[in-house]
């Protein structure tokens, strides 16, 4: 498992993946997803993190889901579904992102973001979005969010970087 050390390294170390997919579904004009699981996410305070994932849709009403918290797993499986219903297939295609965010909730239910990115439903073309689409991607680090995302400013969601070396504990057992 990955260990973060500072907010400097945290762009060149591994963060974790993320498996999702995607369909569309024509007949009720709405975008399903699953979120599959999370892999090789990094030990937080000592500890494999209490993760939980939001995904969120672009532009418009902002359409959001959330996971159920997965307890201390480094590769936690959620295989839980969401739909976005009453979208356009066009506006999807020319203007949609789904941004998916990994967090960890500490016992105090506050959220710190391991890692995240984003999908440009363009990128897939409508044929692919019906046929439906599975896939993994690697986590971005937390402080690229800050510089890269114009959306990030838009969402509420686990908005403090995991990335500080005082919050992040080793894999060693205490003596």
């Amino acid at each position: 498992l990955a260990q973060l050390a500072d907010d400097d390294d945290a762009t060149s170390m591994p963060l974790g993946q993320l498996e999702f997919t995607l369909e569309y579904d024509s007949d009720a004009m709405a975008l399903d997803g699953v979120v599959v699981m999370a892999t090789q996410l990094p030990i937080v305070r000592g500890r494999a993190p209490t993760t939980i994932v939001h995904v969120t849709l672009f532009p418009g009403q902002h359409y959001k889901f959330q996971t159920g918290l997965k307890r201390e797993e480094a590769g936690p499986r959620f295989d839980e579904s969401f739909r976005f219903g009453v979208v356009d297939l066009d506006e999807l295609v020319v203007n949609g992102l789904l941004q998916f965010r990994v967090c960890h909730s500490d016992w105090l239910r506050t959220e710190e973001l391991i890692g995240w990115f984003d999908v440009h439903l363009g990128d897939y073309g409508k044929e692919r979005l019906c046929d439906g689409v599975r896939e993994t991607r690697l986590l971005s680090s937390p402080s690229l969010l800050r510089k890269t995302s114009s959306m990030s400013s838009q969402s509420s969601f686990c908005e403090t970087p995991l990335s500080s070396a005082h919050d992040l504990g080793d894999e060693k057992t205490p003596d």
